[in-house]
Parts: C-alpha cells; sequence; structure tokens
C-alpha cells in the first residue's frame, strides 16, 4: 500500500487527510475521553430532578442512591404540586429512602407549597403526609372493605409490613422536624 501512496499523484493529499484522522483519534483518546471519565456525564439539573422524582416515586433506591450521588437537589419541589422528594418518600413509607434523603439534606420542614398555595391540603410538611399514611395502613389493615380511590396507594397500604414502615418513617421524620 506504500508504494501505492508514493507513486500516486494525490498521495500527499491522501497523507495530510491520513495524519489528520491520526490526529483526531489522539485528541479523542488522550484528551477527550479522559474529561468524560473524570467529569462523568451528568445530567442536566432538571433531568436529575426529574429522574430523582421518579426514582422516588417508584421506590428505586439504587437510581435515588445515583442522583444523590451526581448532585440533585433534594429540596428542589415538583413543578406541579411544590412537593420535594422526601414527601413522596414519606407518603409512598420506604424509610431506606428517607433516611437517604435526610442524610443528603432533604428539609424534612419544607411544607410543600408553591407561590399562592400556602394554606392548602397540599401545604404540610413530610412528617404529616407519613403520620397520615400510617393511619389510613392501620385502617387498611382492619378493615379489608375499605377502598381507596388510587389502586396503588391501596395496594401499597394494604401490603404486608406496611404499618411497621410507615411507623419507621414517622420516627425517622420526627427526629428531625421542627414543630
Amino acid at each position: 500500500m506504500m508504494n501505492l501512496l508514493t507513486h500516486d499523484s494525490h498521495s500527499g493529499l491522501y497523507k495530510r487527510k491520513v495524519q489528520m484522522k491520526i490526529d483526531q483519534l489522539r485528541l479523542l483518546c488522550f484528551v477527550i475521553l479522559p474529561f468524560i471519565l473524570i467529569t462523568g456525564c451528568s445530567q442536566s439539573p432538571e433531568e436529575l430532578k426529574k429522574a430523582l422524582f421518579d426514582a422516588v416515586k417508584t421506590e428505586d433506591v439504587s437510581t435515588v442512591k445515583r442522583c444523590i450521588s451526581d448532585k440533585a437537589n433534594v429540596n428542589d419541589p415538583e413543578t406541579l404540586g411544590g412537593w420535594s422528594a422526601l414527601h413522596y418518600a414519606a407518603r409512598s413509607g420506604n424509610p431506606q429512602i428517607v433516611k437517604m434523603l435526610l442524610d443528603a439534606g432533604a428539609d424534612p420542614n419544607y411544607v410543600g407549597t408553591l407561590p399562592n398555595q400556602t394554606g392548602t391540603a397540599l401545604s404540610m410538611k413530610p412528617l404529616i403526609l407519613a403520620q397520615a399514611s400510617l393511619s389510613l395502613a392501620k385502617s387498611a389493615q382492619d378493615n379489608p372493605t375499605l377502598h381507596w380511590v388510587d389502586p396503588n396507594q391501596e395496594k401499597q397500604l394494604r401490603s404486608p409490613g406496611a404499618v411497621a414502615r410507615f411507623d419507621e418513617v414517622c420516627k425517622l421524620l420526627e427526629a428531625v422536624t421542627k414543630d
């Protein structure tokens, strides 16, 4: 192949193109890839926020852990209702996620409101949600004929160990919530 290049009238142009490709590969291998590995391919703050809320709502512990390690703002309220990730974790009764969020700096005293929403049914601390869910879980265990509008919440409240989980969440939040 080298003999063909030296006898070809365009060999100088071809050699320059090959050298350019080699230089591009060097840049990729020695500059760009190490930078990506060091800094990580991070998500935008909004993508991270969405991933955190989705993970909390579906009780995906590993994704919550990843979002926290990727520096998701655990106190950033959801745009729709004004609740923080801690509100949803308290409502779902997952003590592991509640503890992870608290350890990451989640504010247990945030009342979960958007502007002009103070005093509505949506404005409450995560502890109140956990206590209400604990009460509902106890009712669900005691009264099998009681039904909720949300079948997912009903299934969650009737699941084995629901009362114990919500009780543990309440204790975690009581320890850090101000009156």
